[in-house]
């Protein structure tokens, strides 16, 4: 009974580990693809080495409002570059996966 069990559950495991690796494959495949047009900021930093702080530029027009928004809405270019510039190709990001999932700083 107890090697029944154990059997059952990682069994239950591998499935679980399984279908996220297919998920996320999956997703991966079928994900829309575009570039961000950037603005750096500063390439030295006295103290803690060479890193380059990004913004990016429809941050400026976007996060400088006071009033919340709930999604950004850009739209790209015939090179694939998203902007805030209307053309026929918007694209709609919730604000919440855009200040999570943007890096910021890379340290080199």
């Amino acid at each position: 009974m107890r090697n029944k069990l154990l059997l059952f559950y990682t069994l239950l495991l591998v499935l679980c580990f399984g279908g996220y690796a297919a998920y996320t494959q999956h997703a991966l495949k079928n994900a829309q693809t575009f570039y961000l047009q950037m603005a750096p900021l500063d390439p030295l930093a006295l103290l803690s080495g060479e890193y380059m702080q990004i913004n990016y530029a429809f941050e400026q027009d976007v996060f400088g409002i006071n009033a919340p928004v709930k999604q950004v809405t850009l739209y790209m270019d015939e090179r694939g570059v998203a902007g805030r510039a209307k053309t026929d190709k918007p694209l709609v990001i919730p604000v919440h996966q855009v200040t999570a999932r943007l890096p910021h700083q890379f340290y080199f």
